[in-house]
C-alpha cells in the first residue's frame, strides 16, 4: 500500500475534510462521496452506518456529524457512494484505528434511510482509477455516458455493478421498452420524431436522467426518450445541468 488513507481520498478527488476525525468524505464538484466501512460489520452484503454514540464517545463529536451530513447528502441529492474496506487495529476499541485498507477497488454502495439508521446495500466494486479519472464534471457527465449510450443492454430488474474498467450497469430492457413506448415514437424533450430505421420503427434512444452511478433508479419515472442529438447533448453539453432540470420536470409531469 503506497499512500496513506488520506493520502488515497486525495486521489480520488475526494479530500478528507480533516484528517484526524473524518471518516467520510463528500464532494460537491464531482456529487461523489466515500465512507469508510468496517470489514467485519459487513453482513450480508449491507453494512449499518452507525450515527449514534457509542459507550465512551460524544454524541457532538464532529466525525459524526460529519457523516450524518454527507449520508443525507447522499440519500437526498443522489450521489455517488463509495466505501473503502477497512480493517480496525482492534475491532472493540472505542474509538477505532485503521491497521490497513484494501486500494485496489472500492465498494458501490447504495444507501436508504431505514429510521434513524443508513444501511447500505454493496451491489458491486469499482476500480479507484475509475474515480479519480473523473477529475472534472464533464469528465463524470462523459463516463456516465458510456453506460447509457450503449444499445446492447441486458435484462436484469437490478442495476447490479458489474467489475469492469468502464464501470458499466446491467438494465432492465422491460424499463427501456416502457419509455420508449410511451414516447410513442418521438423524443420527449424536443417532441421531433426519431428517424425510421430500416424496419420501419422510429429510432430513441433512453436516458437515465439521474445517473445510475449517481444513486439513480432504473425505473420509469427516471428514465426519459432523447432523440440522438438531444442524448449526446444530455451527456456532452455544456447546458447538461440545465437540461437533467428539465428532464425531470417533463418526466413529473408524465408521472
Amino acid at each position: 500500500m503506497s499512500l496513506s488513507f488520506s493520502s488515497f481520498c486525495e486521489s480520488l478527488g475526494v479530500p478528507l475534510h480533516n484528517i484526524y476525525w473524518s471518516w467520510c468524505a463528500c464532494s460537491e464538484e464531482r456529487r461523489t462521496a466515500l465512507f469508510t466501512v468496517w470489514e467485519d460489520r459487513i453482513q450480508d452484503g449491507e453494512y449499518v452506518f452507525t450515527t449514534a454514540a457509542r459507550p465512551g464517545e460524544s454524541q457532538n463529536k464532529p466525525g459524526r456529524k460529519e457523516l450524518i451530513s454527507v449520508l443525507d447528502r447522499v440519500v437526498n441529492d443522489g450521489y455517488g457512494t463509495y466505501g473503502i474496506q477497512c480493517r480496525a487495529v482492534d475491532i472493540n476499541a472505542v474509538p477505532r484505528k485503521r491497521r490497513s485498507f484494501i486500494d485496489d477497488q472500492l465498494l458501490d454502495i447504495r444507501i436508504r434511510r431505514e429510521g434513524s439508521n443508513y444501511i447500505g446495500r454493496i451491489v458491486g466494486h469499482i476500480p479507484p482509477d475509475v474515480i479519480a479519472a473523473r477529475a472534472t464534471n464533464a469528465a463524470w457527465v462523459s463516463s456516465t455516458a458510456i453506460n447509457d449510450l450503449a444499445e446492447d443492454e441486458a435484462a436484469n430488474p437490478d442495476p447490479e455493478y458489474r467489475r469492469r474498467m468502464s464501470g458499466s450497469y446491467v438494465r432492465d430492457n422491460n424499463v427501456r421498452a416502457t419509455v420508449l413506448k410511451r414516447a410513442k415514437g418521438s423524443c420527449e424533450y424536443c417532441n421531433k420524431p426519431g428517424f425510421k430505421k430500416s424496419d420501419g420503427k422510429p429510432y430513441l434512444e433512453t436516458h437515465h436522467v439521474i445517473a445510475l452511478s449517481e444513486q439513480g433508479v432504473d425505473r420509469s419515472d427516471n428514465v426519459i426518450a432523447l432523440c440522438a442529438n438531444d442524448h449526446r447533448r444530455a451527456h456532452f453539453g455544456n447546458d447538461w445541468k440545465e437540461l437533467q432540470d428539465q428532464f425531470l420536470e417533463i418526466l413529473r409531469a408524465k408521472a
